[in-house]
């Protein structure tokens, strides 16, 4: 559960990052918005989106992908990125739905999609880091 928690911080960080960079390159005059404004607009939405379907929901897919794919590494990486393509769909039918906009679902299944295999590397870097540690921990003599 802390690699969850780590891992929604983290990619709540770095995809509110992109976003505002990317936000800030697309605008005709980038000097009336500054980068921490663009930042803090899209940390909060992209916080409650990741702890929603990144905390609640990725569990259930991590769970279904271990059960069904434990002795295949080569079936858990592809069953992991189209479940969390999948997922990335989910979210932006939600908020299509949300937004009562065809056209947000237009433009945002790149954003969700993106959002989604961003959750699911950092969950891979992180969960590889803290088996690493566990694994080189030494024995007390």
């Amino acid at each position: 559960m802390p690699i969850k928690i780590i891992t929604i911080i983290l990619s709540s960080l770095i995809f509110s990052l992109s976003l505002a960079l990317l936000g800030r390159s697309g605008t005709a005059s980038p000097a009336d918005i500054s980068l921490i404004t663009s930042f803090s607009y899209a940390l909060v939405p992209s916080f409650l989106l990741y702890t929603i379907f990144g905390g609640m929901l990725t569990p259930v897919v991590d769970r279904f992908i271990y059960k069904r794919f434990r002795h295949s590494l080569k079936y858990i990486i592809i069953s992991s990125i189209l479940l969390y393509l999948a997922l990335g769909l989910l979210t932006n039918i939600f908020l299509s739905i949300l937004s009562a906009s065809m056209f947000f679902f237009a433009s945002g299944i790149f954003i969700c999609i993106a959002a989604a295999l961003l959750f699911l590397i950092v969950q891979t870097v992180i969960g590889w880091i803290f088996l690493n540690m566990r694994t080189n921990r030494k024995a007390p003599s």
